[in-house]
C-alpha cells in the first residue's frame, strides 16, 4: 500500500517537528519503525529513536520503563530532555 495514512514511510515529513519513536524488538511494528527511523535519518530530519530488546509494543508506557515514560512527558510538555 502506498498510502501514507497506512504506512508512515510513504508520507512527507517536511514541516513536522522533532519526532520521538519507541519500539520494542517484540513489537510487531518493530521492522516498520526501523524503516521509518532510517527514512527520517536519510532526510536529515530531527528525531530520537529508542529501541528496547525484548520490549512489547507499548513498553515505553509500562511502569518499569520510567526513563522512557519521562522522555514522553518531557517531549509532550515541551521541556528539553
Amino acid at each position: 500500500m502506498n498510502n501514507y495514512r497506512a504506512d508512515a514511510t510513504k508520507g512527507n515529513i517536511d514541516g513536522l517537528p522533532h519526532i520521538t519513536m519507541f519500539s520494542g524488538t517484540h513489537d510487531i511494528m518493530n521492522i516498520p519503525a526501523r524503516r521509518f527511523a532510517a527514512k527520517i535519518k536519510k532526510e536529515h530530519h530531527p528525531f530520537s529513536y529508542y529501541e528496547k530488546k525484548g520490549g512489547p509494543h507499548d513498553y515505553a508506557l509500562l511502569k518499569k520503563s520510567r526513563k522512557e515514560y519521562n522522555i514522553i512527558i518531557s517531549r509532550v510538555s515541551g521541556s528539553a530532555m
